[in-house]
């Protein structure tokens, strides 16, 4: 009996050796794969083709200025979910469509329910899938008894820009989506898309 304790230690130890082996190899295979799978050429950013255009630029200026012109417009929809007035909702959707006019004219463009605007840009190819982008124009109310903790005025435009940010309702929530959509379109269909 003596003999087979050390004899049985040593198989087992081995055992072990050998398990961990073949773990060591397959973690091994897996790492060499996904290098291999990361630096294949598949796998690449392509090279621009030479009639391809360089990236878009921007007049940070003129962007700002839109969205805080946007932010003037008071489209508060009450927790009860009262509507904007109306008067607000028509003077925001006339700048919508006096600043961005190959939208509107480009689009089709309906208004639904008084507030809401749906533009349809049919595609070249009708079997494909449509894209949706969505965004709202109304904003939530200014709790009076914060109103003097804002940096500026909730509904101040222009003079809501200070040190770089825009303030006021709507800025992230969500004027700035809808102008952002509309900022795309806007320079699509004038590249000709």
């Amino acid at each position: 009996q003596s003999t087979w304790g050390p004899l049985l230690a040593f198989s087992f130890v081995m055992g072990c050796c050998k398990v961990l082996g073949l773990l060591a190899l397959a973690v091994a295979t897996v790492l060499a794969l996904l290098l291999l799978n990361a630096y294949s050429p598949q796998h690449t950013q392509p090279r621009p083709s030479p009639g391809r255009r360089a990236p878009l630029e921007w007049d940070r200026t003129e962007l700002s200025t839109r969205l805080a012109d946007s932010l003037t417009f008071r489209t508060v929809t009450t927790m009860s979910g009262e509507v904007p007035e109306a008067r607000e909702l028509d003077a925001l959707h006339s700048f919508l469509r006096s600043t961005y006019p190959l939208v509107f004219e480009r689009l089709n463009v309906r208004l639904i329910n008084h507030g809401a605007l749906l533009a349809i840009w049919p595609g070249s190819e009708p079997a494909l899938a449509p894209c949706l982008f969505a965004a709202h124009l109304d904003v939530v109310p200014l709790d009076a008894a914060t109103e003097g903790e804002w940096k500026a005025p909730a509904f101040g435009g222009r003079s809501s820009i200070r040190d770089g940010y825009i303030y006021g309702r709507g800025a992230m929530d969500n004027k700035v989506n809808v102008l952002g959509q509309l900022e795309a379109l806007s320079r699509l269909i004038a590249d000709g898309f």
